[in-house]
């Protein structure tokens, strides 16, 4: 006996199979996918924290001077960071924590700093549901 064709047997083994594939090809894609998404974000995050770092380190190390008249403003808000008068970022929220000559200044609170002391500076930035801490300290060394 000649046959033609499939039997519903061998359709549905077929679907059932195609169907498998389609569903693990995409739970993979999907998986990937938002994988890229979460380290865009953090990768984002710490260049951002890299340039505030950047901007800084030079400024505290640009003055020739080595004395108390030598000194720069620093302010951190909820929602900017404020250099000299001037915002250096305002992309994302941050929090603040700086250390200088026994004194610890938050969020929101001005900070004069000169470069015969050292910072240590705790900064952390927020977008959303992720945050990057950068901790770092400025000291020219003796």
């Amino acid at each position: 006996m000649k046959r033609n064709g499939f039997t519903l047997i061998e359709l549905l083994a077929g679907l059932l199979l195609t169907t498998l594939f389609v569903t693990i090809a995409t739970s993979i894609y999907m998986t990937g996918f938002k994988q890229g998404e979460d380290t865009k974000r953090d990768v984002s995050l710490q260049q951002e924290a890299n340039y505030i770092a950047t901007l800084l380190r030079k400024e505290y190390l640009s003055k020739n001077e080595y004395n108390e008249t030598t000194t720069y403003n620093l302010t951190v808000y909820a929602d900017r960071i404020v250099l000299n008068g001037v915002t250096v970022s305002d992309k994302y929220d941050y929090s603040a924590e700086i250390q200088f000559k026994d004194g610890i200044y938050e969020t929101n609170q001005e900070v004069i700093v000169n470069s015969m002391a050292s910072v240590m500076i705790k900064l952390t930035i927020i977008n959303g549901n992720d945050s990057y801490t950068l901790r770092t300290t400025l000291s020219r060394g003796v």
